[in-house]
């Protein structure tokens, strides 16, 4: 009497073919797993840098240098050197009627202000005319902005804004501070000013901005163009590393060296009038009618 069930060459051969799709199956799926975690560590990579080139290019773009009615911080001894100074000169001088004489506006303290530390921004901060906007609030239109690094592990930054109506450097410390994104391995910025020559105009780069020098060196209030370079982290184990880099154009670097331009020529034009000879224009003779009406 034969027992229905399988032999051992067919339990053999079943095995086989199950251990193949087994295998098929678990090289698949650790596919698809390795292909989901690289997708998904680039796009959060590239949408980080996508976060901070649209963000940048907001606030860059629209940076210029506004000047206020600020007198200049004097010690006591300079202040009171002054006014003997004014004094002796009003004795030496002539007496003149009195006008009202305007102050003159004074830039803003750190309107454009940046330096590193090491390979990386240490403070940014600058005054720009397109702040973030909140729906169904009304804001003004300027705005100081400000940057700064904060190290969250060895070797891994995160980058923090900061955004104040108040535009004096020093005000702002009561705004809110929030992070716009982390996991940065390098973060610097680039400032490039056109030098103009004989025959061509060139370029020259400078790694940090600071007002009052760069407008005694080089004669610029603030950059024509913004270069940033960043390599970002991924988000696991911090063992990939991608770079970036964008370039920004302020809009407003041609407003200010036109404003010099008009400056000059009107400059130039004033001692041009000076040395115009008054001409007397003669006096019109009377007619007989006219002397006769008189007397």
């Amino acid at each position: 009497m034969k027992i229905p069930g399988f032999t051992l060459l067919e339990l053999i051969i079943a095995m086989a073919i199950s251990s193949m799709l087994a295998v098929a199956l678990f090289s698949s799926f650790y596919q698809i797993n390795k292909t989901s975690a690289l997708v998904e560590q680039t796009i959060s990579i590239d949408m980080r840098a996508a976060i901070l080139q649209s963000l940048l290019e907001k606030d860059i773009s629209g940076a210029f240098v506004p000047k206020i009615d600020e007198p200049k911080k004097s010690s006591t001894t300079q202040a009171l050197q002054e006014q003997k100074n004014q004094a002796e000169k009003k004795e030496k001088e002539p007496k003149k009627p009195e006008n009202k004489q305007e102050e003159k506006k004074q830039e803003l303290e750190k309107a454009f202000f940046y330096i590193n530390s090491g390979n990386n921004l240490k403070e940014f901060t600058f005054i720009t005319c397109n702040p973030l906007q909140i729906y169904g609030q009304t804001k003004p239109r300027i705005a100081r902005v400000s940057y700064r690094f904060q190290e969250k592990e060895k070797g891994s930054y995160s980058l923090l804004r900061k955004e104040s109506s108040n535009i004096i450097f020093g005000t702002e410390k009561d705004s809110v501070e929030y992070e716009v994104i982390g996991d940065i391995k390098e973060l610097s910025f680039e400032f490039i000013i056109p030098v103009p020559g004989k025959e061509k105009t060139d370029f020259k780069t400078l790694k940090e901005w600071r007002s009052a020098q760069n407008i005694e060196k080089q004669k610029a209030i603030i950059p024509q163009f913004v270069k940033v370079n960043l390599i970002l982290w991924d988000n696991y184990v911090h063992a990939n590393e991608q770079s970036f880099e964008f370039r920004f154009s302020i809009y407003t670097f041609i407003d200010h060296l036109s404003k010099k331009e008009e400056t000059k020529s009107e400059q130039a034009k004033e001692p041009e009038k000076a040395q115009e000879p008054k001409t007397n224009t003669p006096a019109k003779p009377n007619l007989p009618g006219q002397a006769n009406a008189k007397k």
